[in-house]
């Protein structure tokens, strides 16, 4: 290889100039376990089964035959005193009281209004927030926003996430480095008039804590979907990469 040229080209690779952005994939974890099928619901039977029938005695269930004795020998007058309460009239106020308590229903409203912009829906699975922002145009991207001087990229993540969803957002971050990492150039036209020659996109994971979206200058349009969903959400190379540092739920 010809030095000079390859002088050159090294010139020419420490001269490109990129995007350096972060974005925050938020996400809201199951609340209820998934309803079980028909098979491991008679796994659970079976075990719950042999547990009962290979575990030993409690202390409650020693006390409760006790009392049963001391009830027989007063019926055949050998005892007139019970002291105290039975465990049998506790477990019967028990038995009373989980009648009476009622499930929270697994469909919400928001499930029945098919409300993508409200997080309590689908509570069994995952949802995580993708936005299309206002320089984005009409793309499903995560919330993203270019470093700025000075910052660390968790403090990038931490503004960008503010400036997009507003203050009333809550999450926690799952640590201070990036979990992913993607890469594009922008279109020649772009390039050449900017002399950028890209993005590259550091992704920070998080979990919704509470709160909701406000309007802001820089987001257009937002929606909560499934995990299963971001294949047709996201655009395609984009997708891949988020997909990476996400767990599938299949």
């Amino acid at each position: 290889m010809d030095v000079g040229s390859s002088k050159e080209s090294s010139k020419a690779s420490a001269a490109e100039k990129w995007n350096l952005v972060t974005s925050i994939c938020v996400q809201r974890k199951p609340v209820l376990v998934k309803e079980m099928n028909d098979l491991e619901k008679q796994v659970q039977k079976l075990l719950f089964q042999m547990e009962e029938e290979n575990s030993w005695k409690s202390d409650w269930e020693l006390q409760i035959e006790s009392e049963m004795k001391t009830l027989e020998a007063i019926k055949e007058g050998d005892s007139t005193k019970v002291g105290g309460k039975l465990r049998r009239d506790w477990e019967d106020e028990w038995k009373a009281e989980l009648s009476a308590f009622k499930l929270s229903p697994r469909i919400t409203e928001a499930d029945k209004k098919k409300d993508v912009k409200s997080w309590d829906r689908n509570l069994d699975s995952t949802l995580i927030l993708v936005v299309q922002q206002k320089d984005c145009g009409d793309r499903w991207i995560l919330p993203n926003g270019v470093h700025a001087q000075g910052e660390t990229m968790r403090q990038t993540a931490e503004r960008v996430l503010h400036e997009c969803c507003g203050e009333n957002l809550k999450v926690q971050f799952y640590g201070n480095a990036p979990c992913g990492f993607f890469k594009f150039k922008y279109p020649k036209s772009v390039r050449d008039e900017s002399g950028v020659q890209g993005e590259k996109v550091f992704f920070y994971k998080a979990h919704l804590t509470g709160g909701n979206l406000t309007s802001s200058s820089v987001l257009q349009d937002y929606k909560w979907v499934a995990r299963n969903q971001l294949n047709s959400t996201l655009p395609p190379d984009y997708c891949k990469s988020v997909e990476m540092f996400l767990f599938d739920e299949k």
